[in-house]
Protein backbone atom coordinates (compact mmCIF):
# COMPACT_ATOMS: atom_id res chain seq x y z
CA UNK A 1 0.00 0.00 0.00
CA UNK A 2 2.83 2.37 0.86
CA UNK A 3 4.45 1.74 -2.54
CA UNK A 4 1.22 2.66 -4.33
CA UNK A 5 0.90 5.90 -2.35
CA UNK A 6 4.50 6.85 -3.15
CA UNK A 7 3.97 6.12 -6.86
CA UNK A 8 0.78 8.22 -7.02
CA UNK A 9 2.35 11.17 -5.16
CA UNK A 10 5.48 11.00 -7.34
CA UNK A 11 3.42 11.03 -10.53
CA UNK A 12 1.56 14.10 -9.23
CA UNK A 13 4.90 15.81 -8.54
CA UNK A 14 6.15 14.95 -12.03
CA UNK A 15 2.99 16.29 -13.64
CA UNK A 16 3.18 19.44 -11.51
CA UNK A 17 6.76 20.10 -12.68
CA UNK A 18 5.78 19.46 -16.30
CA UNK A 19 3.04 22.09 -16.10
CA UNK A 20 5.30 24.61 -14.34
CA UNK A 21 8.03 24.56 -17.00
CA UNK A 22 5.82 24.09 -20.06
CA UNK A 23 6.65 26.62 -22.75
CA UNK A 24 4.13 28.28 -25.05
CA UNK A 25 4.15 27.02 -28.58
CA UNK A 26 2.53 24.57 -30.97
CA UNK A 27 1.39 21.28 -29.47
CA UNK A 28 3.98 18.55 -29.76
CA UNK A 29 2.72 15.56 -31.80
CA UNK A 30 1.68 12.48 -29.88
CA UNK A 31 4.61 10.71 -31.53
CA UNK A 32 6.85 12.26 -28.84
CA UNK A 33 5.50 9.65 -26.44
CA UNK A 34 7.42 6.94 -28.30
CA UNK A 35 10.99 8.23 -27.65
CA UNK A 36 9.92 9.30 -24.15
CA UNK A 37 8.63 5.85 -23.18
CA UNK A 38 11.61 4.24 -24.93
CA UNK A 39 14.10 6.31 -22.90
CA UNK A 40 12.24 5.87 -19.61
CA UNK A 41 12.11 2.07 -19.99
CA UNK A 42 15.76 1.82 -21.04
CA UNK A 43 16.73 4.16 -18.22
CA UNK A 44 14.88 2.14 -15.57
CA UNK A 45 13.65 -1.48 -15.93
CA UNK A 46 12.16 -3.68 -18.59
CA UNK A 47 8.38 -3.94 -18.48
CA UNK A 48 8.55 -7.61 -17.46
CA UNK A 49 10.76 -6.62 -14.52
CA UNK A 50 8.31 -3.95 -13.39
CA UNK A 51 5.32 -6.30 -13.30
CA UNK A 52 7.34 -9.38 -12.27
CA UNK A 53 5.96 -11.33 -15.21
CA UNK A 54 6.59 -15.07 -14.74
CA UNK A 55 8.81 -16.53 -17.41
CA UNK A 56 10.64 -19.76 -16.70
CA UNK A 57 12.67 -20.11 -19.89
CA UNK A 58 16.33 -20.51 -18.82
CA UNK A 59 17.40 -18.48 -21.90
CA UNK A 60 15.43 -15.41 -20.83
CA UNK A 61 18.59 -13.47 -19.95
CA UNK A 62 20.00 -13.87 -23.47
CA UNK A 63 16.79 -13.83 -25.47
CA UNK A 64 14.50 -11.64 -23.34
CA UNK A 65 10.82 -12.20 -22.60
CA UNK A 66 7.90 -12.25 -25.07
CA UNK A 67 6.35 -9.27 -23.25
CA UNK A 68 9.41 -7.07 -23.70
CA UNK A 69 9.98 -8.23 -27.27
CA UNK A 70 6.37 -7.49 -28.17
CA UNK A 71 6.46 -4.04 -26.57
CA UNK A 72 9.67 -3.04 -28.35
CA UNK A 73 8.38 -4.47 -31.62
CA UNK A 74 5.18 -2.41 -31.44
CA UNK A 75 7.13 0.76 -30.58
CA UNK A 76 9.61 0.30 -33.43
CA UNK A 77 6.90 -0.52 -35.97
CA UNK A 78 4.83 2.48 -34.88
CA UNK A 79 7.89 4.69 -35.15
CA UNK A 80 8.60 3.47 -38.68
CA UNK A 81 5.00 4.16 -39.71
CA UNK A 82 5.31 7.70 -38.37
CA UNK A 83 8.60 8.23 -40.21
CA UNK A 84 6.89 7.00 -43.35
CA UNK A 85 4.86 10.21 -43.20
CA UNK A 86 8.02 12.33 -43.15
CA UNK A 87 9.88 11.33 -46.34
CA UNK A 88 11.54 14.66 -47.07
CA UNK A 89 12.84 15.06 -43.53
CA UNK A 90 14.05 11.47 -43.56
CA UNK A 91 15.92 11.96 -46.83
CA UNK A 92 17.65 15.09 -45.56
CA UNK A 93 18.62 13.40 -42.30
CA UNK A 94 20.01 10.21 -43.85
CA UNK A 95 21.99 12.09 -46.49
CA UNK A 96 23.84 13.99 -43.76
CA UNK A 97 24.48 11.00 -41.51
CA UNK A 98 26.07 8.29 -43.66
CA UNK A 99 28.53 7.52 -40.84
CA UNK A 100 25.65 6.22 -38.69
CA UNK A 101 24.31 4.09 -41.54
CA UNK A 102 27.79 2.62 -42.13
CA UNK A 103 28.00 1.40 -38.55
CA UNK A 104 24.50 -0.05 -38.60
CA UNK A 105 25.06 -1.82 -41.92
CA UNK A 106 28.27 -3.44 -40.70
CA UNK A 107 26.56 -4.55 -37.49
CA UNK A 108 23.81 -6.33 -39.42
CA UNK A 109 26.36 -7.92 -41.80
CA UNK A 110 28.31 -9.27 -38.82
CA UNK A 111 25.27 -11.30 -37.77
CA UNK A 112 26.14 -13.70 -40.60
CA UNK A 113 29.19 -15.03 -38.71
CA UNK A 114 27.63 -14.99 -35.24
CA UNK A 115 27.27 -18.33 -33.42
CA UNK A 116 23.82 -17.14 -32.34
CA UNK A 117 22.40 -15.27 -35.38
CA UNK A 118 18.79 -15.29 -34.14
CA UNK A 119 19.70 -13.61 -30.85
CA UNK A 120 22.08 -11.23 -32.63
CA UNK A 121 19.36 -10.22 -35.10
CA UNK A 122 16.88 -9.47 -32.33
CA UNK A 123 19.48 -7.33 -30.59
CA UNK A 124 20.25 -5.47 -33.82
CA UNK A 125 16.55 -4.70 -34.24
CA UNK A 126 16.61 -3.10 -30.80
CA UNK A 127 19.72 -1.16 -31.82
CA UNK A 128 17.77 0.05 -34.85
CA UNK A 129 15.01 1.09 -32.47
CA UNK A 130 17.38 3.61 -30.85
CA UNK A 131 17.96 5.19 -34.27
CA UNK A 132 14.22 5.24 -34.99
CA UNK A 133 13.61 7.20 -31.78
CA UNK A 134 16.35 9.70 -32.62
CA UNK A 135 14.87 10.09 -36.10
CA UNK A 136 11.46 10.84 -34.59
CA UNK A 137 13.01 13.78 -32.73
CA UNK A 138 14.98 15.28 -35.60
CA UNK A 139 12.22 14.87 -38.18
CA UNK A 140 9.54 16.33 -35.92
CA UNK A 141 7.80 19.43 -37.33
CA UNK A 142 8.99 21.34 -34.22
CA UNK A 143 12.24 19.53 -33.36
CA UNK A 144 13.65 21.94 -30.77
CA UNK A 145 10.40 21.98 -28.82
CA UNK A 146 10.22 18.18 -28.98
CA UNK A 147 13.83 17.85 -27.81
CA UNK A 148 13.32 20.20 -24.85
CA UNK A 149 10.19 18.39 -23.75
CA UNK A 150 11.72 14.95 -24.17
CA UNK A 151 14.74 15.60 -21.96
CA UNK A 152 12.82 17.56 -19.35
CA UNK A 153 10.11 14.92 -18.97
CA UNK A 154 12.58 12.06 -19.07
CA UNK A 155 14.56 13.68 -16.25
CA UNK A 156 11.44 14.38 -14.22
CA UNK A 157 10.47 10.70 -14.35
CA UNK A 158 13.87 9.02 -13.94
CA UNK A 159 15.33 11.37 -11.33
CA UNK A 160 12.19 12.02 -9.28
CA UNK A 161 11.13 8.38 -9.09
CA UNK A 162 14.66 7.22 -8.26
CA UNK A 163 14.84 9.77 -5.45
CA UNK A 164 11.50 8.84 -3.92
CA UNK A 165 12.12 5.10 -4.26
CA UNK A 166 15.49 5.36 -2.50
CA UNK A 167 14.00 7.45 0.30
CA UNK A 168 10.59 5.86 0.74
CA UNK A 169 10.56 2.47 -1.04
CA UNK A 170 13.92 0.93 -0.10
CA UNK A 171 12.71 -2.55 -1.07
CA UNK A 172 12.89 -1.39 -4.70
CA UNK A 173 15.24 1.60 -4.53
CA UNK A 174 18.09 -0.19 -2.74
CA UNK A 175 19.81 -3.57 -2.92
CA UNK A 176 21.86 -5.43 -0.33
CA UNK A 177 24.77 -7.65 -1.35
CA UNK A 178 24.01 -11.15 -0.10
CA UNK A 179 27.68 -11.86 0.66
CA UNK A 180 29.06 -8.58 2.00
CA UNK A 181 25.88 -6.96 3.31
CA UNK A 182 26.77 -3.70 1.56
CA UNK A 183 23.75 -1.59 0.57
CA UNK A 184 23.67 -0.30 -3.01
CA UNK A 185 21.35 2.43 -4.27
CA UNK A 186 19.72 1.67 -7.60
CA UNK A 187 16.55 3.83 -7.62
CA UNK A 188 14.13 2.58 -10.26
CA UNK A 189 16.85 0.66 -12.12
CA UNK A 190 18.15 -2.87 -11.59
CA UNK A 191 21.66 -1.88 -10.47
CA UNK A 192 23.70 1.16 -9.47
CA UNK A 193 25.56 1.69 -12.75
CA UNK A 194 22.27 1.84 -14.64
CA UNK A 195 21.11 4.53 -12.21
CA UNK A 196 24.34 6.38 -12.92
CA UNK A 197 23.81 6.19 -16.70
CA UNK A 198 20.23 7.44 -16.47
CA UNK A 199 21.16 10.32 -14.18
CA UNK A 200 24.14 11.19 -16.39
CA UNK A 201 21.94 11.80 -19.44
CA UNK A 202 19.08 13.32 -17.43
CA UNK A 203 21.50 15.60 -15.59
CA UNK A 204 23.12 16.88 -18.79
CA UNK A 205 19.68 17.41 -20.33
CA UNK A 206 18.42 19.50 -17.42
CA UNK A 207 21.72 21.38 -17.20
CA UNK A 208 21.27 22.38 -20.85
CA UNK A 209 17.71 23.47 -20.12
CA UNK A 210 18.98 25.42 -17.10
CA UNK A 211 21.60 27.25 -19.19
CA UNK A 212 18.96 27.96 -21.85
CA UNK A 213 16.55 29.40 -19.28
CA UNK A 214 19.33 31.49 -17.74
CA UNK A 215 19.80 33.37 -21.03
CA UNK A 216 16.06 33.86 -21.64
CA UNK A 217 14.30 37.16 -20.88
CA UNK A 218 13.07 37.57 -17.32
CA UNK A 219 9.61 36.19 -16.65
CA UNK A 220 7.74 34.01 -14.16
CA UNK A 221 8.20 31.03 -16.47
CA UNK A 222 11.97 31.61 -16.54
CA UNK A 223 12.12 31.76 -12.74
CA UNK A 224 10.22 28.49 -12.40
CA UNK A 225 12.43 26.83 -15.00
CA UNK A 226 15.62 27.98 -13.27
CA UNK A 227 14.49 26.57 -9.92
CA UNK A 228 13.22 23.23 -11.22
CA UNK A 229 16.03 22.55 -13.69
CA UNK A 230 18.67 23.46 -11.09
CA UNK A 231 17.02 21.10 -8.61
CA UNK A 232 16.89 18.29 -11.19
CA UNK A 233 20.56 18.73 -12.16
CA UNK A 234 21.77 18.76 -8.56
CA UNK A 235 19.55 15.80 -7.66
CA UNK A 236 20.90 13.79 -10.60
CA UNK A 237 24.44 14.56 -9.44
CA UNK A 238 23.57 13.54 -5.87
CA UNK A 239 21.96 10.28 -7.02
CA UNK A 240 25.04 9.34 -9.06
CA UNK A 241 27.24 10.00 -6.04
CA UNK A 242 24.84 8.07 -3.81
CA UNK A 243 24.95 5.12 -6.22
CA UNK A 244 28.76 5.27 -6.19
CA UNK A 245 28.79 5.21 -9.99
CA UNK A 246 32.01 7.17 -10.36
CA UNK A 247 32.32 6.72 -14.13
CA UNK A 248 28.98 8.50 -14.63
CA UNK A 249 29.89 11.06 -11.96
CA UNK A 250 33.15 11.90 -13.73
CA UNK A 251 31.43 12.09 -17.12
CA UNK A 252 28.69 14.39 -15.77
CA UNK A 253 31.16 16.73 -14.05
CA UNK A 254 33.51 16.97 -17.06
CA UNK A 255 30.82 17.15 -19.77
CA UNK A 256 28.73 19.54 -17.67
CA UNK A 257 31.76 21.74 -17.09
CA UNK A 258 32.41 21.89 -20.83
CA UNK A 259 28.76 22.83 -21.45
CA UNK A 260 29.12 25.73 -19.03
CA UNK A 261 32.43 26.85 -20.50
CA UNK A 262 31.21 26.84 -24.10
CA UNK A 263 28.44 29.18 -22.97
CA UNK A 264 31.09 31.91 -22.64
CA UNK A 265 31.39 34.32 -25.54
CA UNK A 266 35.19 34.05 -25.78
CA UNK A 267 34.81 30.35 -26.55
CA UNK A 268 31.84 30.64 -28.86
CA UNK A 269 33.81 32.99 -31.09
CA UNK A 270 36.58 30.46 -31.78
CA UNK A 271 36.11 26.91 -33.05
CA UNK A 272 39.80 26.23 -32.39
CA UNK A 273 39.26 26.90 -28.68
CA UNK A 274 36.34 24.49 -28.67
CA UNK A 275 38.59 21.82 -30.21
CA UNK A 276 41.24 22.47 -27.57
CA UNK A 277 38.72 22.30 -24.75
CA UNK A 278 37.16 19.05 -26.00
CA UNK A 279 40.53 17.45 -26.69
CA UNK A 280 42.04 18.37 -23.33
CA UNK A 281 38.97 17.09 -21.48
CA UNK A 282 39.06 13.75 -23.28
CA UNK A 283 42.83 13.51 -22.68
CA UNK A 284 42.32 14.18 -18.96
CA UNK A 285 39.67 11.47 -18.69
CA UNK A 286 41.70 8.99 -20.75
CA UNK A 287 44.89 9.54 -18.77
CA UNK A 288 42.99 9.08 -15.52
CA UNK A 289 41.22 5.89 -16.55
CA UNK A 290 43.52 4.22 -19.07
CA UNK A 291 47.07 5.40 -18.38
CA UNK A 292 47.01 5.54 -14.57
CA UNK A 293 48.49 9.04 -14.70
CA UNK A 294 46.32 10.51 -11.98
CA UNK A 295 46.72 8.42 -8.83
CA UNK A 296 45.71 11.22 -6.42
CA UNK A 297 42.61 12.00 -8.49
CA UNK A 298 41.59 8.34 -8.48
CA UNK A 299 41.99 8.26 -4.72
CA UNK A 300 39.72 11.29 -4.43
CA UNK A 301 37.14 9.45 -6.51
CA UNK A 302 37.40 6.38 -4.29
CA UNK A 303 39.10 4.19 -6.89
CA UNK A 304 42.37 2.28 -7.05
CA UNK A 305 44.74 1.92 -9.98
CA UNK A 306 43.03 -1.35 -10.93
CA UNK A 307 39.74 0.56 -11.39
CA UNK A 308 37.75 -1.76 -9.12
CA UNK A 309 38.67 -4.90 -11.06
CA UNK A 310 38.41 -3.38 -14.54
CA UNK A 311 41.92 -4.43 -15.59
CA UNK A 312 41.26 -8.04 -14.57
CA UNK A 313 38.11 -8.00 -16.70
CA UNK A 314 39.96 -6.58 -19.70
CA UNK A 315 42.64 -9.25 -19.39
CA UNK A 316 40.04 -12.02 -19.20
CA UNK A 317 38.13 -10.67 -22.20
CA UNK A 318 41.24 -10.41 -24.37
CA UNK A 319 42.30 -13.89 -23.27
CA UNK A 320 39.25 -15.29 -25.06
CA UNK A 321 41.12 -14.70 -28.36
CA UNK A 322 38.30 -13.61 -30.65
CA UNK A 323 38.79 -13.01 -34.38
CA UNK A 324 40.77 -9.73 -34.42
CA UNK A 325 39.42 -8.63 -37.80
CA UNK A 326 35.69 -9.32 -37.59
CA UNK A 327 35.02 -10.33 -33.98
CA UNK A 328 32.30 -12.75 -32.90
CA UNK A 329 29.36 -10.99 -34.56
CA UNK A 330 27.10 -8.27 -33.27
CA UNK A 331 26.40 -8.64 -29.51
CA UNK A 332 27.49 -12.30 -29.64
CA UNK A 333 30.54 -12.39 -27.39
CA UNK A 334 28.68 -12.80 -24.11
CA UNK A 335 26.98 -16.02 -25.13
CA UNK A 336 27.79 -19.71 -24.83
CA UNK A 337 31.21 -20.89 -23.66
CA UNK A 338 32.90 -17.49 -23.93
CA UNK A 339 30.97 -15.94 -21.07
CA UNK A 340 31.79 -18.88 -18.80
CA UNK A 341 35.47 -18.57 -19.77
CA UNK A 342 35.55 -14.89 -18.82
CA UNK A 343 33.79 -15.64 -15.54
CA UNK A 344 36.35 -18.30 -14.68
CA UNK A 345 39.36 -16.14 -15.56
CA UNK A 346 38.14 -12.87 -14.04
CA UNK A 347 36.30 -14.35 -11.06
CA UNK A 348 33.38 -11.97 -11.75
CA UNK A 349 29.94 -12.73 -13.17
CA UNK A 350 29.81 -9.95 -15.73
CA UNK A 351 28.09 -9.45 -19.08
CA UNK A 352 30.11 -6.56 -20.48
CA UNK A 353 33.79 -5.69 -20.95
CA UNK A 354 33.51 -2.48 -18.90
CA UNK A 355 35.03 -0.60 -21.81
CA UNK A 356 32.88 0.37 -24.76
CA UNK A 357 35.75 0.37 -27.26
CA UNK A 358 36.91 -3.08 -26.17
CA UNK A 359 33.30 -4.27 -26.34
CA UNK A 360 33.12 -3.19 -29.98
CA UNK A 361 36.42 -4.96 -30.71
CA UNK A 362 35.39 -8.35 -29.28
CA UNK A 363 32.02 -8.27 -31.05
CA UNK A 364 32.91 -6.58 -34.34
CA UNK A 365 36.72 -6.75 -34.60
CA UNK A 366 38.98 -4.05 -35.99
CA UNK A 367 36.54 -3.39 -38.83
CA UNK A 368 33.90 -2.55 -36.23
CA UNK A 369 36.37 -0.31 -34.40
CA UNK A 370 37.04 1.52 -37.68
CA UNK A 371 33.29 1.95 -38.31
CA UNK A 372 32.82 3.25 -34.78
CA UNK A 373 35.77 5.61 -35.25
CA UNK A 374 34.18 6.97 -38.43
CA UNK A 375 30.90 7.46 -36.55
CA UNK A 376 32.74 9.37 -33.80
CA UNK A 377 35.02 11.47 -36.02
CA UNK A 378 32.44 12.52 -38.59
CA UNK A 379 29.88 12.84 -35.81
CA UNK A 380 32.19 15.23 -33.99
CA UNK A 381 32.53 17.27 -37.17
CA UNK A 382 28.74 17.46 -37.31
CA UNK A 383 28.57 18.41 -33.64
CA UNK A 384 31.02 21.28 -34.10
CA UNK A 385 29.08 22.50 -37.14
CA UNK A 386 25.93 22.46 -35.04
CA UNK A 387 27.68 24.45 -32.31
CA UNK A 388 28.96 26.99 -34.84
CA UNK A 389 25.50 27.40 -36.33
CA UNK A 390 23.50 27.28 -33.09
CA UNK A 391 25.65 27.61 -29.91
CA UNK A 392 22.60 27.21 -27.68
CA UNK A 393 21.67 23.80 -29.05
CA UNK A 394 25.31 22.94 -29.72
CA UNK A 395 26.05 22.88 -25.98
CA UNK A 396 23.82 19.86 -25.54
CA UNK A 397 25.29 18.11 -28.57
CA UNK A 398 28.88 18.63 -27.37
CA UNK A 399 27.96 17.62 -23.82
CA UNK A 400 26.33 14.36 -24.88
CA UNK A 401 29.19 13.58 -27.27
CA UNK A 402 31.84 14.15 -24.61
CA UNK A 403 29.94 12.24 -21.92
CA UNK A 404 29.50 9.19 -24.17
CA UNK A 405 33.21 9.03 -25.03
CA UNK A 406 34.31 9.40 -21.40
CA UNK A 407 31.70 6.98 -20.05
CA UNK A 408 32.86 4.25 -22.42
CA UNK A 409 36.40 4.31 -21.04
CA UNK A 410 35.25 2.08 -18.16
CA UNK A 411 31.68 1.08 -19.07
CA UNK A 412 30.26 -0.52 -22.23
CA UNK A 413 27.79 2.07 -23.45
CA UNK A 414 27.93 1.49 -27.22
CA UNK A 415 25.06 -1.01 -26.92
CA UNK A 416 21.42 -1.27 -27.85
CA UNK A 417 18.81 0.14 -25.47
CA UNK A 418 21.42 2.11 -23.52
CA UNK A 419 20.81 5.78 -22.78
CA UNK A 420 24.48 6.60 -23.35
CA UNK A 421 24.27 5.12 -26.87
CA UNK A 422 21.02 7.02 -27.46
CA UNK A 423 22.77 10.25 -26.38
CA UNK A 424 25.72 9.57 -28.70
CA UNK A 425 23.40 8.91 -31.65
CA UNK A 426 21.62 12.15 -30.81
CA UNK A 427 24.93 14.04 -30.66
CA UNK A 428 26.47 12.72 -33.87
CA UNK A 429 23.17 13.34 -35.67
CA UNK A 430 23.17 16.95 -34.54
CA UNK A 431 25.05 18.14 -37.61
CA UNK A 432 21.79 17.98 -39.53
CA UNK A 433 20.19 21.44 -39.39
CA UNK A 434 17.04 20.95 -37.30
CA UNK A 435 15.88 24.41 -38.30
CA UNK A 436 15.18 23.10 -41.82
CA UNK A 437 12.53 20.73 -40.55
CA UNK A 438 9.64 23.17 -40.62
CA UNK A 439 10.35 24.03 -44.24
CA UNK A 440 10.63 20.37 -45.16
CA UNK A 441 7.48 19.46 -43.28
CA UNK A 442 5.26 21.84 -45.22
CA UNK A 443 3.70 21.25 -47.59
CA UNK A 444 3.31 17.63 -46.58
CA UNK A 445 4.98 15.13 -48.87
CA UNK A 446 3.51 11.81 -49.94
CA UNK A 447 4.29 8.90 -47.66
CA UNK A 448 7.03 6.52 -48.68
CA UNK A 449 4.80 3.46 -48.43
CA UNK A 450 1.53 4.97 -49.51
CA UNK A 451 -1.31 6.41 -47.49
CA UNK A 452 -1.25 5.26 -43.86
CA UNK A 453 -3.12 7.04 -41.11
CA UNK A 454 -0.84 7.06 -38.09
CA UNK A 455 0.18 9.50 -35.36
CA UNK A 456 1.73 12.56 -36.87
Amino acid sequence: MRELIVVVITWLIVWWMVTLVREPGPPVPKSLWLPLVWCVINGSRQMSEWINAPYDDPNRFSEGTPLDAGLYGVMILTGLLILNRRPRQMKAFLQGNWHILLFYVYCVISISWSDYPYIAMKRWVKLAGDLVMVLLLFTDPSPMLAIRRLFSRMAFVLVTFSLTFILFVPDIGTMRDAWTGVVYYNGITMQKNMLGEGCLIAGLGTLWLLLTAFEAPRSKLRTRQLIIYAFMTLTALWLIKKADSMTSFTALVLAGGVMVLVSQRWLVSSVARVHMLMGSTIALAASTILLDAAGPLLSMLGRTSSFTGRTAIWYAVLAAHTNPLIGTGYESFWLGERIQFVWDVSGQHIQQAHNGYLEIYINLGWIGVICLSALILFGYRNAVKTFSRDPLFGRLVLGFFLAALIHNFSEAGFRMMNLVWFALLFAVSGGWDVQRTAALAAPAAAPILGSMKVLR
